[in-house]
């Protein structure tokens, strides 16, 4: 999948980030795939789990077959905001967003026509 390597990218960027020798073990086994069981539509796309979900393969974040169609900064912060999930346990969009921020002090914005996550970080 063309997205591995940002995948990789943004784990060990979380990594980097964490104090918590505990917290870096567990991103080092959240796993990433592209599922079929996501719309993933990018005409008709909207914010709500058309392009990354978690929750039905265990420590995975699901991407959809066009999420690696969508602007770099787009796939960064749906990517964060999944691992948000997965890391804190919560199902709600804020909370997921929030314990990025309070654990890694990462902003997700939302920004776009669909107003999806969105952090402005480059890693080369």
């Amino acid at each position: 999948m063309t997205s591995e390597p940002l995948w990789t990218d943004v784990i060990s960027w979380l990594c980097g980030r964490s104090d918590s020798p505990k917290q870096k073990a567990v991103l080092r086994k959240i796993k990433f795939r592209e599922c079929n069981n996501i719309p993933g539509d990018l005409e008709t796309g909207d914010k709500s789990r058309y392009f990354a979900h978690t929750g039905h393969f265990g420590n995975t974040v699901c991407v959809s077959k066009d999420f690696s169609r969508l602007p770099v900064k787009n796939r960064i912060g749906i990517l964060i905001h999944e691992i948000g999930h997965i890391l804190s346990g919560v199902t709600d969009e804020p909370s997921a967003d929030l314990y990025i921020l309070d654990n890694f002090g990462i902003q997700i914005q939302y920004k776009g026509a669909k107003e999806l996550q969105y952090i402005d970080v480059d890693f080369k």
